[in-house]
């Protein structure tokens, strides 16, 4: 993870990846969904979708000391099926901002897909307070969190057969 602190601004890259046992298609299809991309984040107390590539998400969110409630515009502003999904996000709540871009690529392993992710993204405000230690930690532990609902909520959905 690199953090860069600029005044009043703590930038932050994360990245990883996780496998899936589910072909590409399957998991391109999950992640252009406004509905069940939202699942992914931690504690979402409502979602409501205006259309394929806008929605808004009301979250949770502990970053340190500091919790409250966070409310996000999501957008998607790329999508190339069945290989890349690019969601950017710009928020607000616990007296600050945050802006992030979340990207996942995807590469097709036999029967199962690598979801390849890097998640880009600066938060401003009281949270940027807290110091780039704290903060660093409490943005890693969520986007990790995003990370395992992504693949738990993939693999535990129930597949339909024609």
């Amino acid at each position: 993870m690199l953090v860069l602190i600029l005044k009043n601004m703590v930038k932050i890259q994360h990245s990883g990846f996780i496998e899936v046992e589910r072909d590409s298609a399957y998991v391109y299809s999950f992640l252009i969904d406004p509905y069940k991309v939202s699942s992914i984040f931690p504690m979402v107390e409502n979602v409501n979708v205006i259309d394929e590539n806008n929605f808004y998400v009301k979250v949770k969110l502990k970053l340190g000391i500091i919790q409250g409630n966070a409310d996000l515009k999501l957008k998607f502003v790329e999508r190339k099926e069945p290989l890349l999904a690019k969601l950017k996000g710009e928020g607000s709540g616990l007296k600050s901002i945050i802006n992030f871009e979340l990207n996942f690529y995807l590469e097709k392993e036999k029967d199962n897909t690598k979801i390849i992710w890097f998640f880009e993204g600066d938060v401003s405000g009281l949270a940027a307070s807290l110091g780039s230690p704290v903060l660093k930690a409490s943005l890693e532990a969520i986007v990790n969190q995003v990370i395992q609902n992504l693949k738990k909520n993939i693999e535990s959905e129930k597949l339909t057969k024609p």
